[in-house]
């Protein structure tokens, strides 16, 4: 690994973003990285470990160089390290761990006589969902810092497969819970017209389901690929002369990732309702002041300005906060992308008798009046040319949201001198 040639390092890393890419299973896919980065490394033992969402860490899979399963894994390694890696969302290099001030004194340590470690975080959507753990116990040193962009390389395939095995179980669970409800409609032999709309619309949603869970996978894990090897490129070429394409390649990667992941949200909000949303009573002032820091970095690099107008410091309301989140997020990126530099965004909570409001106003470009009633369907997009960037699918996703806290969304528009959004939750 040390000594192996640039060129030839960046074809087998491609050539191995291409197997994974191949299927979905998430086991082969996982033993697979863990052999790999035991043969590019020259590792003995390798391992990844998932993050449970109660904190325990679960081995899925222990692999030591000649392909053999490593019985009790969990006690083959040094969590110290494996924590250490995951909590700074860093990798982890030491040459030798038993003789390192960071971890020479941890049990684990001393008692497998750790040398070489290598740990690299699993990283999924701006989450640590686990680890990818390499150890060496026959040499000190091993491990140098040019093997870390590897590992990394094979951890963000590795992430992304997990990503879509859980995508895959959920929808798989969605698809069964319709299942019972088909059941239920004709446990009687006899199937009311009404029914018979039911089953059409269960049919349509096992349809599109079926088909973001293949689009979701086909598109995720090669845009990665790409997006890899868009790193790599920018490292071994004249970035003067050529970065302006890699930038290109980039915006139009992060673009359709992001219709996935607005089309699984759609898919998601479509099989839900009020009986398995759950609601709990939190302070949407603090949520919107949340939003407001998040967006107000993009709104200054617009030169844009952005004020959070609080009349009271909490208003509790029963709602989905993430879901809540997502709704708020939609509207400030289209009132930033729709308005130009040197205009004003504003967004405040106001509190009425029987409703609570979400009030983001802008002096954008503004609507004309024969698209608003079309402005929360799917894919509608006011520029038909496509010249302006954007999904059409934002304002279908707050509608939704909307929807299933029993509440609504309101647009009010002039062109020319701005747009108004009112998102309006019931108390109760």
């Amino acid at each position: 690994m040390k000594n192996s040639d640039n060129t030839q390092l960046l074809r087998r890393l491609l050539d191995i973003g291409r197997q994974m890419a191949e299927t979905r299973a998430l086991e082969p896919l996982l033993i697979y990285a863990v052999d790999v980065a035991l043969e590019l490394l020259n590792a003995q033992y390798g391992f990844i470990v998932l993050s449970q969402p109660d904190g325990q860490l679960h081995f899925q899979v222990a692999r030591d160089h000649n392909g053999n399963t490593i019985i009790a894994p969990e006690t083959q390694v040094s969590r110290t390290i494996l924590y250490r890696a995951m909590e700074r969302e860093q990798h982890v290099l030491t040459a030798s761990a038993v003789s390192d001030s960071s971890f020479g004194g941890a049990t684990s340590v001393s008692m497998l006589e750790l040398k070489s470690v290598l740990c690299v975080p699993l990283i999924s959507q701006g989450d640590v969902i686990g680890a990818i753990y390499l150890e060496n116990r026959a040499e000190f040193d091993l491990f140098q810092e040019e093997d870390v962009q590897p590992l990394q390389y094979l951890a963000s395939h590795a992430a992304v497969c997990i990503q879509n095995a859980l995508l895959n179980a959920e929808i798989e669970s969605l698809s069964l819970e319709h299942i019972q409800e088909l059941a239920e409609l004709t446990e009687n032999n006899f199937v009311a017209r009404e029914s018979i709309e039911q089953i059409v619309q269960l049919e349509r949603t096992r349809i599109l389901r079926n088909f973001i869970q293949n689009a979701s996978h086909q598109f995720r894990t090669p845009l990665s690929v790409i997006n890899t090897s868009v790193d790599i490129l920018r490292r071994k070429i004249d970035t003067e002369k050529y970065g302006n394409y890699l930038d290109r390649i980039r915006v139009q990667i992060n673009t359709i990732v992001r219709l996935v992941d607005n089309l699984n949200l759609l898919s998601k909000l479509d099989s839900s309702g009020e009986s398995n949303h759950t609601l709990k009573e939190e302070n949407l002032v603090l949520i919107v002041h949340e939003m407001f820091q998040i967006m107000v970095k993009q709104a200054h690099q617009k030169q844009i300005r952005f004020q959070h107008l609080v009349d009271e410091e909490e208003i509790y309301v029963e709602i989905g906060q993430d879901y809540v989140r997502q709704a708020i997020a939609q509207i400030l990126e289209n009132a930033l992308q729709y308005t130009n530099s040197g205009g004003l965004i504003t967004i405040q909570v106001v509190e009425n008798n029987d409703t609570v409001t979400i009030l983001v106003k802008d002096t954008g470009i503004g609507v004309a009046p024969e698209h608003l009633p079309h402005l929360t369907t799917r894919f509608f997009r006011v520029d038909e040319a496509g010249t302006t960037r954007g999904l059409g699918l934002g304002l279908t996703i707050t509608e939704k949201i909307m929807e299933l806290h029993g509440g609504k969304i309101s647009i009010d528009s002039t062109v020319g001198q701005g747009t108004q959004v009112t998102l309006i939750f019931p108390k109760k």
